[in-house]
């Protein structure tokens, strides 16, 4: 399988809520997306955060890890084609309001920290949270 390189974030507002967004497969998942043409994974991280999101202003505090995983392409969402490598870095915002400023973004929500695990669709990207959830609420 071809390995395609992604970067996104888990995104903490000024109560301590996730964000989570709802993409247009139906799955509910951190926002995340495609690295575009000379763009660094954290730059990436960060334009897909905004865009999925729909928030006007994030700040990065650090690289959190990588989520390995098998993954769908838009020609193909009957069966996993992709190996994903997806970088995550820790997110803030003070922002609460949310408008997903991309189409295949059907929803976005504010999530509270004791409910991302049962929210992911993703069963890696609910054992990443776990596992990094000492770094994400340390700061």
């Amino acid at each position: 399988m071809k390995i395609v390189q992604k970067a996104g974030g888990i995104v903490l507002n000024t109560k301590g809520e996730v964000l989570i967004i709802k993409n247009d497969l139906g799955r509910l998942t951190l926002p995340k997306g495609g690295l575009e043409p000379g763009e660094t994974h954290i730059e990436a991280a960060e334009r897909e955060v905004l865009e999925e999101g729909g928030i006007n202003k994030v700040t990065i505090i650090r690289e959190l890890g990588t989520i390995v995983r098998q993954g769908y392409t838009h020609d193909n969402h009957e069966s996993p084609s992709v190996i994903k490598h997806i970088r995550i870095y820790l997110c803030t915002t003070n922002e609460t309001e949310l408008n997903p400023k991309v189409k295949d973004v059907l929803g976005a929500y504010w999530v509270n920290k004791d409910d991302v695990v049962k929210t992911l669709s993703w069963q890696e990207e609910a054992e990443f949270f776990i596992n990094n959830s000492a770094k994400i609420f340390k700061q």
